[in-house]
């Protein structure tokens, strides 16, 4: 028959295991959990324009196809062990926390037919203004993110257990790289995500310190390292703060203190 169907409310197909496919080509609005946990295989939704919190959440989704969207809401895809594959018309200004977090075998992400999350492992966050924390947590694909200049807000770490994840690149005012991670500029530094094997360089805490820029301290911030494999770490002495999860389970052995 004819499909009408353009809006999915809340809950509407929520733990439907059994329920595999689903016609979205006419679907503008989806809610909040709407297929979180059903059997949805691929979802092709060119028409799509508004997603709330969860909506596929746990769901065996292994595509996702949409239209204009402005925003990955919070928990939208988080959980969806199976995705591989995610296409946009159009670059969203914000994904929400927790987005695509354990969707560790996500690794073909095009915006506008431009893969963003390329074969090399490089993610490039052009556009993006805010990301969330565990956004892009457990994915295995991403090897370097690009932090562009639009990049005003990161909260905690979106990329936890990104175990693969081995450095970071920067354009932005807010957002500044040292021996590969990834630090908030304010006048205390915090370490926002760490990397694979990363350190906390004293280079250039030095360089600062003779610039008349040395940071008052250094703190290691909530989730830096969480789920990134370490062995050690030499922490300058200016670091006075280690915040909530900033080393569970990275496999971290000992730590050290450096004098500058």
């Amino acid at each position: 028959g004819i499909n009408s169907l353009t809006t999915v409310s809340d809950y509407a197909f929520n733990n439907t295991p059994k329920l595999n496919s689903v016609d979205l080509g006419k679907v503008t609005s989806i809610g909040c959990s709407a297929f979180k946990n059903s059997g949805v295989g691929a979802a092709l939704m060119p028409k799509l324009s508004s997603i709330d919190d969860s909506a596929f959440s746990g769901s065996q989704i292994t595509k996702v196809d949409v239209g204009s969207i402005t925003e990955i809401p919070s928990y939208c895809f988080e959980n969806c062990v199976n995705l591989v594959s995610f296409q946009s018309d159009a670059m969203f200004n914000s994904v929400g926390n927790g987005a695509f977090n354990k969707c560790s075998l996500l690794e073909s992400f095009r915006i506008n037919e431009k893969e963003i999350l390329n074969s090399e492992g490089r993610f490039d966050l052009s556009g993006v203004i805010t990301i969330g924390e565990k956004a892009f947590g457990g994915n295995l694909s991403i090897k370097s993110v690009y932090i562009p200049s639009s990049l005003t807000k990161i909260t905690c770490n979106p990329f936890e257990y990104c175990r693969n994840l081995e450095c970071f690149e920067s354009d932005s005012n807010n957002y500044i790289v040292r021996d590969k991670c990834l630090y908030e500029m304010d006048k205390v530094r915090t370490l926002v995500c760490g990397v694979k094997n990363g350190t906390i360089s004293t280079e250039w805490l030095r360089t600062e310190k003779d610039g008349n820029k040395y940071p008052s301290k250094i703190i290691i911030g909530n989730s830096a390292f969480r789920g990134i494999p370490l062995i050690g770490m030499d922490f300058p002495i200016i670091v006075e703060l280690v915040e909530e999860y900033a080393f569970i389970d990275s496999g971290l052995q000992y730590y050290t203190w450096t004098a500058l």
